[in-house]
């Protein structure tokens, strides 16, 4: 059996192509939001270790706001950067280089979580990230409305039930099954709380009856799917280099299916176009209908600027870009060469549901 941090002598893929017909946009505030970082390092106190924390601040967390919510207004795009900062920096001291042992991992989201939904509450000798989240919750609360501010908590909820499914494999269990994967692997990527928070940025809420509507929830969750799928794409080298890990879906499906991890590549491609035709024909089909709320039309935009938008941010970012192919090194300071994009998909057949039983219900059973 196949473990999740059996990661030595895994082999290292370069990045392929992707497809993404969405168009590329970038917030005005771009470069003002990336000077963030690097203060709220400093005054949060993150990351002791000097090389992470110098990571973390070129990391371009500014520009992944600006360019995953394009349309935002700049107080609040200024509040995600921060959230991003703290989310990266959460991810790398205590979810996964090395992973936190669990009783202090589950003691920490409990802490974060109390911090978050009640602000005005204080707990003796709380850490930075706990102050963060605080100072960050304190700021939507600001910015959203009660509904769409409870919403992000309910996000972080979800997200951080994920990471806790995540560090148990990270602690040496085997690898999950590709549908537990899939199912679980969309909560653990931080997606939820980011994803609630599209309305909130753009200044507009979307009703609550819009959001529950089946196709606007799968719909969502394709969105979950995409950005979790490209984002082991682009981090998989980095993941196995730094956090020696293999919990990712290119070695999932390796493991299930008794294959090379290139085959496996080549299989989880498609898998992915193919939610990305669907994801489109979903999203047409739902902003082209007259009845539509206009605040749902505009989210919907939304969930497409984040996919294309965290592409075009990761494929550029210095956390990932100097990770490389052993057969293609290069010295430590040149960046590797810019992943092309191609014009059609591996799979374009968003018609038929993928073999996967967690995501089947995103097709409907006459799609038009």
């Amino acid at each position: 059996m196949t473990s999740a941090n059996e990661a030595q002598d895994a082999e290292i893929l370069a990045v392929r192509p992707f497809f993404c017909p969405i168009k590329p946009a970038s917030s005005p505030w771009a470069a003002e939001l990336n000077t963030l970082p690097e203060d709220w390092l400093s005054v949060q106190g993150f990351e002791p270790d000097r090389k992470q924390r110098e990571r973390l601040s070129r990391a371009n967390l500014g520009e992944l706001a600006a360019r995953t919510m394009p349309d935002g207004h700049k107080n609040a795009l200024a509040n995600a950067t921060r959230q991003y900062v703290a989310f990266f920096a959460l991810d790398d001291a205590c979810f996964d280089e090395p992973p936190m042992p669990l009783s202090r991992l589950t003691r920490k989201q409990s802490i974060i979580l109390s911090a978050i939904q009640h602000p005005e509450t204080r707990w003796p000798g709380e850490d930075a990230y706990v102050t963060a989240s605080r100072d960050i919750a304190n700021g939507w609360k600001e910015i959203a409305s009660p509904v769409q501010f409870q919403r992000w908590v309910e996000g972080m909820r979800a997200f951080f039930f994920g990471v806790t499914w995540e560090a148990v494999h990270r602690h040496g269990h085997e690898l999950p099954r590709l549908n537990e994967y899939v199912a679980m692997w969309m909560r653990a990527i931080g997606m939820s709380p980011v994803l609630a928070l599209i309305d909130t940025v753009g200044g507009y809420e979307v009703p609550s009856s819009e959001l529950a509507r089946p196709q606007t929830q799968a719909l969502v969750e394709m969105a979950h799917f995409l950005v979790a799928w490209d984002n082991d794409f682009i981090s998989r080298a980095k993941e196995i280099q730094r956090a020696h890990d293999r919990l990712n879906i290119v070695d999932v499906i390796a493991a299930e299916r008794g294959i090379e991890p290139v085959q496996a590549l080549d299989a989880a491609t498609a898998m992915r176009d193919r939610v990305m035709c669907l994801f489109l024909h979903t999203h047409d089909r739902l902003t082209s209908r007259s009845a539509t709320h206009q605040n749902l039309r505009k989210y919907a935009d939304g969930l497409a600027n984040y996919i294309r938008g965290h592409l075009d941010w990761a494929l550029s970012c210095e956390r990932y870009a100097n990770i490389r192919p052993p057969e293609n090194e290069a010295p430590a300071n040149e960046k590797a060469p810019p992943v092309s994009w191609k014009d059609a998909p591996d799979d374009d057949d968003f018609t038929s549901p993928l073999p996967i039983p967690a995501i089947a219900w995103w097709w409907p059973p006459n799609p038009e």
